[in-house]
Order: C-alpha cells, then structure tokens, then sequence
C-alpha cells in the first residue's frame, strides 16, 4: 500500500518490483503531525476495542464450554455407579437420593425413587445436549470466521517471511506466525476436548448396569442410549468437526494458499 499526496506524483521506481499496489490520495492539508496523530489514536482505541470485545466473546464461550464437560463428567460418574443405587432417601429430603455407601444387603430398592432418580439423570443428559447444540449455534460463526481469518493472516506471514530481506521484518512474521498458530490450536483443542468427553459418556452409558434394574429405567436408558448415538461435538454449520483435525486442515489450507500466492504474485 502506498499513499501519495500528489497524484501527478508516480515516480517511485517501486510499482514495477510489487504484484498489487494500491494508491491512496489524502489532501495536502492533512499532512500534519496532529492528523497524523489522531489516526494513530482512531486506530488505537479500535484495536483496543476489539481486543476487549473478542476477550468477553473467548472467556463466556470458555466458562459455557468448560461448565458443559463439567456436567458431562458428573454424568459419566453418575452412569457408572447406577448398580449402587440402592434407592434409600435421606431424612428429612423430600427429593429423591441415593446413598451409594449402603453395604446392606438385605434392602430392597426403592423402585419409586429409582426411577425418580434415573429420571433426574435423563433430564440433565437432555440438559447438557442442549447446552452443547446451544453453544454450537453461538459459536459457529465465530469459529469459521476465525478459520478463515487465522488461515489467510498466516499465508501472508509465511509469504512474507520467505519475501521478506528484512532480518528483522523476517523475525516479526515469525513471531506473528508462532502466535497464530497457538491460538488456532488452542480453540482447536479446545472442540477436541468436547469431543473426547462426549465419547467417554456415551462409553459408560452403554457400560452401565442397567440388566438387573426395573423396566422403566431399562426404558429411560433406552432414550438415553437413542439420543447417545448423535456425538457430542462442536460441528459450525455442519460442514466441519472443530478438533485437531480441523486444526490440520487449515494448516493444509494455508500451504495451499500460499502455494496460489506464489503463483499469481
């Protein structure tokens, strides 16, 4: 990008060394320190402003994703001792419990609060799939959008740093590159944990006791294991899975943008 402030004024013997150039016209009696200051201060405060802004975004999605796996564990804990449910109810609780410390053998279960309790269970796994398709929904554009933008910002770094003669622009695009790269695969970790954690509750929701246990909760697990079959996972649009996978892929696409850049320029 070049900005010129006469426009008869072309002679800068740098056009024909550059693929794309772009000519910006500003009137000569804005060529002053104070303008120039006022657009640095613009552009400060809105680089400020987005960095705040995109803060907020990453640490709400951050507590609803890890709010989310929380519940996915204390689901899978709660599926894998279903054969310790004795059905016993707490004094003094009108809810319904479980005292997973019984060694009496002698009681019986509680087939009412059972089915009350595995009830509980039910509902909070159709909460957390809820919650999952919810975030998903939310952060379906953020997450292309970021994709895409990373993708792009690190075909011009990497075709920068191999352009550049710079030493020091060289070490700059490096460091951009580095930083981009963590935070592509951070967010992508990020979806590969939801994935992982989905797939360990649908293994103890199948590894569940539930053969000696009365047919209403066999029928309830039955609706569980239904809904199990559907993966847990953060899928923007429905085009992609955002794990590592996806992390792979828009490195794969970067090389390929860079190698059509190479081309063309």
């Amino acid at each position: 990008m070049i900005t010129l402030g006469d426009r008869n004024n072309l002679t800068l013997n740098v056009e024909e060394d550059l693929a794309h150039v772009f000519y910006f016209y500003y009137p000569p009696g804005l060529a002053t320190i104070w303008f120039y200051f006022l657009l640095s201060l613009s552009q400060a405060i809105w680089c400020i402003w987005t960095c705040l802004f995109l803060y907020s975004i990453f640490n709400s999605a951050i507590m609803s994703i890890k709010n989310t796996m929380s519940e996915m564990k204390a689901l899978g804990v709660a599926f894998g001792r279903i054969d310790e449910m004795t059905g016993e109810k707490f004094p003094g609780s009108n809810n319904c419990s479980v005292d997973y410390n019984n060694n009496d053998s002698n009681k019986q279960p509680n087939k009412i609060l059972l089915k009350d309790y595995f009830r509980l269970i039910v509902i909070q796994h159709q909460l957390v799939c809820r919650d999952l398709r919810s975030i998903n929904h939310g952060l379906k554009t953020v997450i292309v959008a970021l994709d895409l933008a990373f993708g792009l910002h690190m075909c011009l770094a990497v075709y920068c740093i191999i352009k550049m003669e710079s030493f020091s622009l060289k070490v700059e695009y490096t460091v951009l590159l580095f930083w981009l790269l963590t935070i592509v695969y951070n967010y992508s970790a990020i979806g590969q944990q939801i994935t992982n954690e989905g797939d360990d509750l649908t293994l103890k929701i199948y590894d569940s006791a539930w053969l000696d246990k009365p047919e209403c909760i066999k029928k309830s697990l039955l609706l569980v294991l239904t809904r199990a079959t559907r993966r847990m996972e953060l899928k923007p649009y429905g085009i992609y899975v955002l794990n590592l996978t996806s992390f792979r892929n828009v490195i794969n696409g970067t090389y390929s943008l860079f190698n059509l850049l190479k081309k063309i320029a």
